[in-house]
């Protein structure tokens, strides 16, 4: 949960970005092989009459990796245009052997969380692992080194915080970049992803682009590094 004063933080931190029509495409290697693809795209949409972001999450395997652990996820997401917390959801996640349909409602006016037809009680906003991902894109990290706040995966909540590590510079095809390192973990001590996986994010500082994205799998560790980006015009 974000105290207070936290919040009160954040708050002042906060640095409102557009995402509208924002495709930003990653290579994922795997133990140094290119092992296939991953895309987030944002648009601006619409939901109960209100202006949302609608972020759709795709992230597939090649043929290569296919063999040792084949992903075909479809994430949909609508979130809050101004905070990115988490409003509704639809996801098709295929992991290796791990295949689940989820459909997910939040309903901040009565505190609950519908989760595949089950309510669940919640008392603050609450995100999911890519809308985060975003969130940390508009905070000002020069001000804020650690922050806490609530996730919502697989039907299940987490008090999350998330700490700068350390900065560090990054080279790819798009050019260097000085990057913030962020990495969320559980307050319970618990892993924050199935199979015991921990994640790694790379802001960069001046653009607020994630570079590279990095999690542990239960076959190796996957690293997506950013390798076009997109903004299409009005």
């Amino acid at each position: 949960m974000i105290t207070n004063f936290l919040f009160f933080l954040i708050t002042i931190s906060f640095c409102f970005s557009n995402f509208d029509n924002e495709k930003l495409i990653y290579e994922i290697n795997f133990k140094k092989f290119n092992a296939g693809e991953a895309r987030f795209e944002t648009k601006i949409d619409t939901l109960t009459n209100q202006a949302v972001y609608k972020i759709t999450s795709t992230t597939k395997t090649n043929k290569f990796l296919d063999k040792f652990y084949k992903i075909r996820d479809l994430i949909n997401l609508w979130v809050d245009y101004e905070d990115l917390s988490l409003l509704k959801a639809k996801k098709n996640i295929k992991q290796g052997n791990y295949k689940r349909k989820h459909d997910i409602a939040i309903n901040y006016k009565e505190s609950k969380a519908i989760f595949n037809n089950k309510e669940i009680n919640i008392n603050s906003k609450v995100y999911d692992p890519i809308s985060a991902i975003f969130f940390y894109r508009t905070l000002d990290f020069s001000k804020i080194q650690d922050y806490s706040f609530t996730s919502f995966e697989n039907g299940k909540l987490k008090d999350i915080s998330i700490k700068v590590y350390k900065t560090e510079i990054i080279k790819n095809s798009l050019g260097k970049f000085e990057c913030y390192v962020l990495r969320p973990f559980s307050k319970d001590g618990k892993p924050i992803f199935k199979n015991k996986g921990q994640m790694t994010i790379w802001i960069s500082k001046n653009e607020k682009l994630p570079i590279k994205i990095e999690q542990n799998t239960s076959v190796g560790k996957l690293t997506m590094n950013l390798k076009n980006i997109f903004i299409e015009k009005n």
